[in-house]
């Protein structure tokens, strides 16, 4: 099972400097296993693989794209329990799915 979600964030974006970003997953105790430069709609994002680890001791794998339009932050992201869910079909088919608006 995985759960789904497109979010946004308008005013500061969150993903200018990735080395920040790993730095507070990091200290967290979770980790960026994977941090790359990607473009949605031609638009320049990064995509990443996290591995998030709870106080009571579960582990959490998310897949995120995150990409700037305007003002506007998007994160496009699945959460499960098992990584190997993060590579399905209709994960790769909903982050396929997502589409910026026209600048």
């Amino acid at each position: 099972m995985a759960n789904y979600a497109v979010t946004y964030r308008d005013g500061e974006h969150l993903i200018v400097d990735p080395t920040a970003m790993g730095i507070t997953a990091q200290n967290e105790g979770n980790s960026i296993d994977r941090d790359e430069e990607t473009t949605v709609d031609g638009r320049p994002g990064r995509a990443r693989l996290y591995t998030l680890r709870g106080e009571a001791g579960a582990t959490l794998y998310e897949r995120c794209v995150l990409v700037v339009v305007g003002h506007r932050t998007y994160k496009v992201n699945v959460d499960a329990a098992d990584a190997s869910a993060l590579s399905r079909p209709e994960v790769t088919a909903f982050f396929a799915s997502f589409h910026v608006d026209s600048p």
